[in-house]
């Protein structure tokens, strides 16, 4: 026992960490560092969140100085009364006045309301979060009030019912924009735009006298979302399927315009304007069909930046296969060479 005590005496002398031995002054000085270096990390965080919503400041000032300078430089757009003139006014069966004009809208009601349903049944879209819920729910909602609506008006077509007709394409275009800020953009920035976009399309509708207001709203989405799906890089995979969707509301619009021709040039069996409901139809397919394929797109990369790889391989290729074939062209002339 007597030779324990001094051991243990030694061992209290000197202790084995001889940090305890120098005291807390260097513990300390750890922990100031780690605060200092989170301190510093927060500073770049708020620059980084004051950066980025100063940009959303920016471009929520320039779209509406644009669309503010667009109303004061162009003339007010009257809604004409021949619209309303569709090539096709036949009552074909049922009593509908218009028929094909109203029963190619059904298929926007089972597309609609086949989405809506996928939604919200167990997550099969496999949405990942609340503003993206919200942004298809409103717009495949428009798309099923489009059947109605247009059915509407088509069954008596002027101004009072042209109101129904559009809002709900109004609802659907709205909610499309704030989807793709959503996704390319910022998903804070795109869910808080969803409420605003579907008031301002809304209030489009108002305008009777002008329809430069709902030009803005329909045709801005026809120009930006294929140039937003072609550049900026996409959060989920299957991103052409926007451009397909984008193809087939362009040929709607041309057979909208060529109402008249389309139906003289199928001797009076359909119309430019029944047909235009079929191809806007396809437009939701192709979005529930790309909602129901694309997973996370674990490298973003724009359909740009693919396009200009492909093309690189392709060149690569071909001149790979021209180097080939001269090759072997080179070989047969020296083996037919008759030897000397």
């Amino acid at each position: 026992m007597t030779k324990r005590i001094p051991s243990l005496r030694l061992r209290n002398d000197f202790p084995s960490n001889p940090s305890r031995q120098r005291g807390d002054g260097d513990g300390d000085d750890s922990d100031s560092d780690k605060q200092r270096r989170r301190l510093r990390r927060r500073r770049v965080q708020k620059a980084a969140m004051d950066v980025s919503r100063r940009k959303k400041w920016v471009a929520w000032v320039a779209a509406i100085t644009i669309f503010v300078v667009l109303m004061l430089v162009t003339p007010a757009i009257p809604q004409n009364e021949d619209y309303h003139d569709f090539a096709d006014q036949r009552l074909l069966f049922l009593g509908i006045p218009n028929t094909l004009n109203v029963i190619s809208n059904i298929p926007f009601f089972f597309v609609g309301v086949a989405g809506l349903i996928l939604c919200h049944y167990k997550n099969y879209f496999r949405l990942n979060s609340q503003g993206e819920l919200w942004s298809w729910t409103l717009f495949f909602a428009g798309v099923t009030a489009v059947a109605f609506g247009s059915s509407y008006y088509h069954l008596k077509p002027n101004d009072a019912t042209l109101v129904w007709d559009r809002l709900p394409m109004t609802i659907a275009f709205t909610s499309i924009m704030a989807i793709f800020i959503i996704e390319r953009v910022d998903e804070r920035a795109g869910t808080k735009s969803l409420a605003p976009l579907v008031f301002a399309g809304a209030l489009s509708i108002m305008f009777f006298d002008d329809l430069r207001p709902y030009a803005v709203i329909q045709f801005v989405p026809c120009i930006a979302i294929p140039v937003m799906a072609i550049v900026i890089p996409p959060m989920y995979t299957h991103s052409s399927y926007w451009l397909w969707a984008a193809g087939f509301y362009l040929l709607a619009k041309v057979e909208e315009a060529e109402d008249k021709p389309i139906y003289e040039l199928t001797h009076q069996i359909v119309s430019g304007h029944t047909l235009k409901h079929l191809c806007a139809a396809m437009v939701p397919v192709f979005l529930a069909l790309m909602l129901a394929k694309r997973t996370i797109e674990p490298e973003r990369v724009s359909l740009f930046q693919q396009w200009k790889v492909k093309l690189v391989s392709v060149r690569e290729s071909h001149r790979f296969n021209k180097d080939r074939n001269t090759v072997d062209y080179n070989y047969i002339a020296v083996s037919t060479t008759p030897e000397q």
